[in-house]
């Protein structure tokens, strides 16, 4: 750029100096009808966005694209989602007025968190900023107000946070963001990763203050300032940060949060996750909060059994399900239009919108004053109507207002003297030029004489050439068309300098009133936050009372006992798949048979087992009924799963070192609460080796003095003796009955080890050669007699004419066992035997 620099336009020169103040974002030019790109920037933009590459200047082959300013928004969300940061530099004088080049200014930046242009968001999705400086963590969505801070978190911990929020951008030091890639498979294509300046900035203490009160940590001084030098300024959504106490919730690190494919599928979807079949809110705030219930699950009896008994008045009032339901539905994303308000970008129409869900706010109080659970009671107590909010917009916006803040009507009658004397005059002045026209048109005789108006020429009258000779002197020609002359009066001409003049007042004025009608409404931003806050639970709440109903949940109780008991329950995701095709099993765990070996064969259904209790744990600690008969259980304060086979190549790590890592990660942070998944350990290495580990793990499990409880699958039946020799030990196994040389799966769990592991049948079922098969039933004989197999030095593949063979052969064997000897006669058994030999002679010439 600098080689080419001394050639450059003004305007490039003029482009390059606002370049250098905004390196890392994509600079967005603005040049008449176009924003433009260059150098690097364009090459990055035309790929993403799919569009033209061109020059600029062809002899410096300037790198040039360009976009429509109209279409800005949906052009710069596709950078946004791919991680970019993005700067709009805007034309910031009149092109007349300018001397040498048009004055341009960035006047907004966007960042992938950072986004002030809420329509272009995803309703259901949060956009999260995260900021980790000194093992502290501040968390914004920036969309929505949410402000949170996690104090004293490691690396691990962050990771999990980091699996639970899907942050869009992290702020964080460099030494701790190559920590962080090496701790982490997860991929950062789509997170803008920030280095932390540790010079802060000055010129925002007084307000950084007011939102730190007296929470002093670097971390959210860091988040602030970040937010001010994209955003300009601090919205007043933003809520006051609040502490994320993890000793409140259940926590589940990263793998759990992955392997239960709570939130996300392994493909990051969100279609068959926990959160797609729990999510029957009616709003999108509510569908953005169940988010956060699922990643945080509760640790709190009270606030468990508060939600239990709201969900179960509602299953049995289906007329204030009804109620609620209706009520809900008819209230929007209270959330994002107060985000509107507080960046100063929410149009008329969406003000109205929003004292119409507001208006609602007293029938869905109303409602909640019928039930008689302590939790929908409290939650009306809380829940404020808001009617100074609904009269301020009633007062000052139109019923039906414009959306053109430039140039529409949108401020109601009666707030304003002035603007009302000017819009009478608006309103009259189109009186006055159908009364003008009326009156030209009777005194002159000109029929089809129009007064017309456009930007260019202004006001005019505009008369076919066949009438030319009716016009009259004081007619001043203005323009000349193929088929009509085009004038100007001097009535019309000071009609036209009134009314313009009045125009530009009129809007000048509707749009000082309208800034003003934000900043009041800025400072009531608190209260709808918090009003959404509210609404959202109650979403979530009715919205699980529905799934309840439908999929036939109960109701969780729980105990302080250790104990678990849950009678025919059901994998939450595969049972609304299968319908009633899915078996349902039972579990039952406490302080003397805290450990299970689970063995059987692959596709049996030990995964899916695990799973599906671990789901339920979850469930009930969200607050939500569960899909089984009974459920009775203790809180649990840590869920830990060790599933599937996954290697980290950039990082150096096999799949038996990444296998081992998540199991001493589990071992050293046991509590006396957890709930363990443990499916295959010890399989990424050599049997023995693989089989040692896993004894030992079990021993020392099983000798451990805390309370937790632990799944184990494996296909080791050697471990099942440890039922006899170690204490808290319970064999169990999936049951599988053998017809006719193939198996058929039953998918439920009894007690007791399965005898063997049927992986030759398994092989079978996956279409493996026969001869294949044939051959490891072979050795497994050998090496379960303890002899050593010998090797075949050729093994023949049947061909597609051994198969015919086998198939000939078969029904000459069907053919003779059909055969009764009894009741044949000489002659018949004489033709049968010669039918039989041609038979054999076709198969000997294959």
């Amino acid at each position: 750029m600098e080689n080419n620099k001394k050639q450059m336009t003004p305007m490039l020169k003029q482009y390059t100096e606002i370049k250098k103040q905004h390196k890392d974002k994509i600079l967005f030019f603005r040049m008449g009808d176009f924003y433009e790109m260059f150098f690097d920037d364009a090459v990055i933009a035309s790929k993403i966005l799919n569009i033209a590459l061109t020059s600029r200047h062809k002899e410096n082959n300037i790198p040039m694209c360009g976009i429509p300013y109209h279409a800005l928004s949906n052009y710069t969300q596709k950078l946004l989602e791919q991680g970019h940061k993005i700067a709009i530099c805007e034309q910031v004088e009149d092109p007349k007025n300018a001397k040498k080049i048009v004055k341009r200014e960035v006047v907004k930046i966007l960042t992938p968190a950072v986004n002030s242009e809420i329509d272009n968001l995803f309703s259901d999705e949060n956009y999260f900023l995260f900021a980790y400086y000194k093992q502290n963590l501040a968390i914004v969505d920036f969309s929505n107000g949410d402000f949170f801070y996690e104090k004293n978190i490691n690396i691990h911990n962050l990771i999990s946070e980091i699996e639970k929020h899907f942050p869009k951008e992290i702020i964080i030091s460099e030494n701790d963001l190559n920590l962080l890639k090496k701790e982490t498979y997860l991929d950062f294509y789509n997170i803008s990763v920030n280095i932390i300046n540790n010079k802060l900035l000055e010129t925002h203490n007084e307000v950084i203050a007011k939102w730190q009160g007296n929470i002093n940590l670097d971390v959210i001084t860091i988040i602030l300032n970040y937010i001010i030098e994209n955003n300009k300024f601090i919205p007043e959504h933003l809520k006051k940060p609040e502490q994320i106490n993890l000793k409140k919730y259940l926590v589940l690190d990263e793998n759990t949060l992955s392997h239960l494919e709570l939130l996300k599928n392994v493909n990051g979807k969100t279609e068959g996750t926990l959160f797609s079949l729990l999510n029957n809110c009616k709003t999108s705030m509510g569908a953005r909060k169940l988010k956060t219930w699922i990643s945080y699950p509760l640790t709190d009896e009270t606030e468990l059994s508060d939600r239990y008994n709201f969900i179960e008045e509602l299953i049995e009032s289906p007329h204030l399900r009804k109620n609620l339901t209706g009520i809900l539905s008819k209230i929007g994303d209270l959330e994002r239009l107060n985000s509107k308000i507080a960046l100063k970008n929410i149009l008329p129409q969406e003000l109205i919108n929003l004292k119409n869900y507001l208006e609602e706010i007293p029938n869905l109080k109303k409602t909640l004053s019928e039930f008689k659970n302590r939790l929908a009671l409290s939650l009306n107590e809380k829940l404020q109507s808001l009617p100074d909010i609904i009269s301020t917009i009633e007062k000052h916006i139109l019923p039906e207002p414009s959306n053109n803040i430039n140039d529409g009507d949108y401020i109601n009658k009666g707030v304003n003297k002035e603007l009302d004397r000017i819009r009478d005059l608006v309103l009259n002045s189109k009186k006055w030029l159908l009364n003008y026209e009326a009156e030209i048109k009777e005194k002159y005789d000109i029929s089809n004489l129009k007064i017309k108006y456009n930007k260019v020429f202004g006001y005019f009258i505009e008369i076919t050439k066949k009438n030319l000779d009716k016009i009259p002197e004081n007619f001043i020609r203005k323009q000349t068309l193929v088929n009509a002359e085009r004038f100007i009066t001097p009535e019309l001409k000071e009609f036209e300098e009134q009314i313009l003049s009045s125009d530009e007042k009129l809007q000048k004025l509707q749009k000082e009133i309208y800034t003003n009608l934000l900043n009041s409404l800025s400072e009531k931003c608190a209260n709808l936050k918090f009003a959404s806050d509210i609404i959202s639970a109650i979403d979530i709440i009715n919205g699980f009372s529905d799934i309840s109903l439908k999929y036939g949940y109960s109701k969780p109780s729980i105990n302080d006992n250790y104990e678990i008991e849950i009678a025919n329950g059901r994998h939450p995701i595969l049972d609304e798949i299968m319908k009633d095709n899915f078996i349902p099993n039972d579990l039952k765990m406490n302080k003397k048979n805290k450990i299970f070996i689970i063995t059987g064969p692959n596709m049996a259904g030990k995964s899916t087992y695990m799973r599906q209790n671990a789901l339920l744990i979850i469930m009930a600690q969200i607050g939500c009924f569960v899909p089984a008969t009974k459920m009775n259980y203790f809180i649990f304060d840590r869920i830990f799963t060790r599933i599937g086979a996954k290697d980290k190549i950039l990082e150096g790590e096999s799949t038996f070192m990444v296998e081992m890592n998540e199991t001493s990660k589990i071992l050293n942070n046991l509590t006396d609460k957890s709930f363990v998944i443990l499916d295959e350990l010890g399989r990424g290495t050599s049997t023995y080796d693989g089989m040692s580990i896993a004894w030992s793990i079990l021993e020392y499990l099983s000798t451990c003095d805390k309370n937790f409880l632990v799944l184990f699958a494996t296909h080791y039946h050697e471990l099942t003796t440890l039922e006899s020799m170690l204490p808290n030990i319970k064999n169990y196994s999936v049951n599988v009955k053998e017809l006719d040389d193939r198996l058929l799966f039953l998918r439920q769990i009894k007690r007791g080890p399965s005898d063997r592991s049927y992986g030759i049948e398994v092989a079978s079922l996956a279409k493996l050669p026969e001869t294949v098969i044939t051959r490891a039933k072979e050795i497994l004989h050998k090496l379960e007699n303890r002899e050593q197999p010998k090797i075949k030095r050729k093994i023949k593949q049947k061909t597609i004419f051994d198969n015919l063979k086998e198939k000939k052969l078969e029904t000459i064997a069907v053919k003779l066992k059909e055969l009764d000897l009894n009741h044949t006669t000489p002659i018949e058994a004489l033709n049968f035997l010669y039918k039989l030999k041609d038979k054999v002679d076709s198969i000997s010439d294959l």
